[in-house]
């Protein structure tokens, strides 16, 4: 492929010679082709180019990519290229310390090493590591990449396949710890804490800890008077737990020799009322809102943690329930179901969880809500006991696979009566009670939806009740009569 690449050696010298880059550095020209640099890695210089045989410029201008560098310190330089099928191409990197727009002096160039039979693109790289001359000064500094066909590269090229590309790396001279005072600043963190409970601590104020030369060491006392360094703990800021009242402070170290200590600060521990969970349940709902009786429905929820400590495992609760209130297994608040749930970290959410439900066919269609209670068998002492719950609505309507079980009993049973049926819409209905009891009354049409309820507590003996559906119209309609002991349903007939 190399051989055949002559043809485009006067438009390309052209264009070199028309640019305004590499001035006042010398341009480098490669006649016989652009073998391509692909990638270049440098401190946070991370670049990417044009891979493709002559598809880019045969030097070309990256100089306003730049990275951060400092004088004495090492940094690893990375290279990949396009050798344009099974050649060796060889790198060589070239800095102008001394910023005399040459780089030809002592010490300014740098072999990478070589590349063999890469398309750029594949992975393959050199690299070398490379030191900052110590006495280098704070300042822009031109950086050249230059690759080349068969030998090194001169900082010139005028010769064979290959490709240069120029950057700048900016030399900053770090301000030493030891020329400036120390100044250790002020610890900052909570009022009081709970038993393992975990915290931050920080310093406000102070030496930056970015120094040159700067190390710190966080330290504990139980007392404010004899301290003990606090293993790991030599960052910024400290992240620990305790279980008594504890002094905080943090030491600042310079290599030169200087060291200062921040205030102290006392954390005291938290009451033990405040030491405790708080389980919250979210993010309710359900696969439906409208579902038959005898048929499955998904409650999708989490579970968050809003106390000061963490919450075991615990029994999640599902009530059905004629209102928002729950009185658990009182006016109309029936238990469904019940699972348990993992511990809850503090200050921290589940990840969503369902459970599937079913309501039976004692159940009277209506509107209904599903109460969803954490904790809902107090395993867990929280500091508030009364937000564990919430409810969503959702109406149950009429099942086939329920009517057809329950209608032929309900007929043979001489304890419901209902008269006259048919009728214009007014129907008496008239029950033997064993004992008293809760009676759920409800009316649906044959689509299932509900067009008259009541509930009432009743008395043992003889029960009776006018169902006034006169303004509904002409039709089959399916009275239910529930309660705790089970459930009575008759078809009722008006027609006019």
């Amino acid at each position: 492929m190399k051989k055949l690449l002559f043809v485009s050696i006067g438009i390309l010298c052209l264009h070199q010679a028309r640019a305004q880059f590499p001035a006042p550095y010398c341009a480098e020209r490669f006649p016989l082709g652009v073998a391509p640099i692909s990638r270049v890695v440098f401190g946070s210089i991370n670049n990417t180019s044009n891979a493709q045989i002559n598809g880019s410029a045969g030097h070309e201008n990256f100089t306003a990519i730049s990275t951060n560098v400092q004088p004495g310190t090492t940094y690893t330089l990375t290279v990949s290229g396009n050798t344009d099928g099974n050649y060796t191409d060889h790198i060589r990197v070239f800095f102008d310390w001394n910023r005399n727009n040459s780089f030809s002096d002592a010490g300014e160039s740098i072999n990478v090493g070589s590349i063999t039979n890469s398309n750029g693109n594949d992975g393959r790289t050199v690299s070398v590591n490379i030191t900052l001359p110590s006495g280098v000064t704070a300042g822009a500094v031109r950086m050249r990449v230059s690759k080349r066909f068969s030998s090194f590269p001169a900082p010139c090229n005028n010769a064979s396949f290959g490709q240069a590309e120029d950057y700048t790396i900016q030399v900053v001279i770090p301000v030493a710890c030891s020329l400036q005072p120390l100044q250790a600043g002020t610890v900052a963190g909570p009022s009081s804490v709970c038993p393992q409970a975990t915290f931050t601590l920080l310093v406000n104020g102070g030496t930056p800890v970015s120094t040159e030369g700067l190390s710190v060491q966080w330290q504990s006392s139980p007392d404010g008077i004899t301290w003990s360094s606090i293993s790991g703990a030599t960052g910024p800021t400290c992240t620990i737990s305790q279980q008594a009242t504890t002094f905080y402070r943090r030491r600042m170290n310079c290599s030169a020799g200087q060291m200062a200590f921040s205030s102290a600060l006392q954390v005291p521990m938290s009451p033990a009322s405040g030491c405790l969970p708080d389980l919250l349940l979210t993010g309710l709902s359900l696969s439906s809102t409208r579902f038959e009786v005898n048929s499955d429905v998904t409650v999708s929820y989490s579970i968050a943690n809003q106390g000061a400590v963490a919450a075991g495992a615990h029994q999640v609760f599902f009530y059905l329930s004629p209102d928002s209130v729950l009185t658990p297994n009182a006016n109309g608040d029936v238990l469904l179901a019940n699972t348990v749930a993992a511990g809850q970290a503090s200050g921290s959410t589940s990840a969503p969880m369902a459970h599937t439900l079913r309501l039976n066919c004692s159940t009277i269609p209506g509107d209904y809500r599903l109460m969803v209670v954490a904790d809902g068998s107090n395993q867990v002492a929280e500091s508030e006991e009364n937000n564990n719950g919430v409810s969503v609505p959702f109406t149950a309507l009429v099942s086939g696979s329920c009517m057809t079980t329950s209608v032929s009993r309900i007929e043979a049973d001489p304890g419901l009566q209902l008269s006259p049926n048919p009728s214009a819409g007014r129907f008496r209905l008239s029950l033997q009670l064993r004992r008293p009891q809760q009676l759920f009354l409800s009316v649906c049409n044959s689509a299932g939806l509900e067009v008259w309820k009541s509930g009432v507590a009743v008395r043992e003996g003889a029960y009776d009740q006018w169902v006034d559906l006169s303004a509904a119209p002409a039709g089959v309609y399916f009275l239910q009569v529930g309660s705790d002991n089970g459930i009575l349903r008759r078809r009722i007939l008006i027609s006019r």
